[in-house]
């Protein structure tokens, strides 16, 4: 006869052995020890902080006939230092090491009320401010080198107060923002109208909140919007880069009355592919011409197409106007595959008014990317990319020989065909 002891004996045996531990991502030890070095006061119930190293390095390839120098250049480095409270309170202070991409090597400088739970965010400092999906994702998120013409012809960083708000579910996002006239433009280039814009983007399938999203399946994903900015007095110029930083654009300050940035955009996020529409259209209503009567400009015009698939499965996430980070990565990393097609087409009437000249500007414009990264760890990511770009007019940038500046001079010297390896640190 078993003893009650024996019974528990069996018991014990008959019962599965634990399923063995989920293997850690690659670099899971150095991650952790990074994320404790970099955060404090984070066991306070009340506020904590933490400080953001962010530096990326260009390893680039250049076409032979570019007149830049292929090898290492630095792409950005950023200090971020950032605090919040328990009560919804936010601030931070980025600055730009390198001092290329900034007007005087502040990146951000805010304090914003952003309750986790509330669905009203309110935001007041210098801040990056955008009129489409691309344009106010963070830089290290894009699976992309640098940004399209869409995304950076009406997207600055400026003293700012802003708003935005979100109904449950995620079915109807809005903002909007006052700002100052005191900030810069994607590559640095300062900027001075004063203005304001406003920004609408619905999700249609998320009408009924989670549970409607969830039943649509992929087409919960899918989202459309459209960005609207007024310039009160037009003081900036017209700058257009391709996505590895070669100028292929620019005007003095158009000095008009007045000013309108117009958006639209669709994308969808089908679990972890991701894609994107994106147009604007800017106008400037009676702009000094150089020894001239002033002229209004209204064709600021450019379009992009994207697609990325992150292979090993993370889902895409849309949330609040931006794509978001896929988060840590799994025991393989996060791989990404992305590719993206932009195009610039300017206002001919800027050439022969003399706002700028064929060379270093192209009256139209068009690149094409692609790109495959390896995140091993979060905020870490090595890739490989491509970047083809072809130039209605021949740039010295591209290899242009000297030559009438006031006339176009089509050439395959408007064509660029460069590679890039990037590494990115951040912790």
């Amino acid at each position: 006869m078993l003893t009650p002891f024996a019974l528990l004996v069996l018991a014990a045996a008959a019962e599965e052995p634990p399923p063995p531990p989920a293997p850690a991502p690659p670099l899971a030890g150095l991650e952790e020890s990074l994320r404790q070095f970099a955060a404090f006061g984070a066991g306070s119930k009340d506020a904590a902080g933490s400080f953001r190293f962010l530096w990326g390095a260009d390893a680039v390839l250049w076409d032979r006939r570019n007149a830049r120098h292929s090898g290492l250049e630095g792409g950005e480095a950023e200090f971020r230092l950032e605090g919040w409270w328990r009560s919804g309170l936010r601030a931070r202070v980025a600055l730009d090491l390198l001092g290329e991409d900034t007007a005087d090597r502040l990146s951000e400088a805010w304090v914003a009320l952003e309750p986790e739970a509330g669905p009203v965010h309110l935001r007041a400092g210098l801040q990056r401010l955008a009129l489409g999906t691309e344009g106010a994702t963070d830089v290290e998120v894009l699976p992309l080198p640098g940004r399209s013409f869409a995304a950076a012809i009406d997207a600055r960083t400026d003293l700012a107060l802003s708003l935005d708000a979100a109904t449950e579910g995620g079915f109807l996002w809005a903002g909007a923002a006052a700002f100052a006239g005191h900030g810069f433009l994607e590559d640095g280039t300062p900027v001075g109208s004063p203005g304001a814009q406003a920004r609408v983007v619905l999700r249609p399938f998320r009408l009924g909140g989670e549970e409607a999203a969830a039943a649509a399946g992929l087409l919960g994903g899918l989202h459309a919007g459209a960005g609207l900015a007024r310039l009160l007095d037009f003081d900036d110029p017209v700058v257009a880069q391709t996505p590895l930083g070669s100028t292929v654009f620019r005007t003095t300050d158009l000095d008009g009355r007045a000013g309108t940035r117009l958006h639209l955009e669709a994308g969808a996020a089908l679990g972890p592919v991701a894609l994107g529409l994106e147009t604007a259209r800017g106008a400037a209503a009676d702009a000094a011409r150089p020894g001239g009567p002033r002229a209004d400009v209204d064709e600021l015009t450019a379009w992009s197409a994207s697609a990325a698939w992150r292979i090993t499965g993370e889902p895409w996430e849309w949330e609040r106007g931006a794509w978001r980070g896929a988060g840590r990565p799994g025991a393989r990393g996060t791989w990404e595959l992305a590719l993206r097609y932009s195009n610039s087409d300017l206002d001919r009437d800027l050439f022969r008014r003399g706002f700028t000249t064929y060379d270093p500007s192209s009256q139209e414009t068009r690149t094409f990317s692609a790109m495959i990264g390896w995140r091993p760890a979060e905020g870490m990511r090595i890739a490989l990319g491509w970047v083809r770009t072809i130039a209605d007019e021949a740039l010295t940038a591209f290899g242009s020989g000297p030559g009438p500046r006031t006339a176009a001079r089509s050439s395959t010297d408007g064509r660029d065909s460069s590679f890039v390896l990037r590494i990115e640190v951040g912790f």
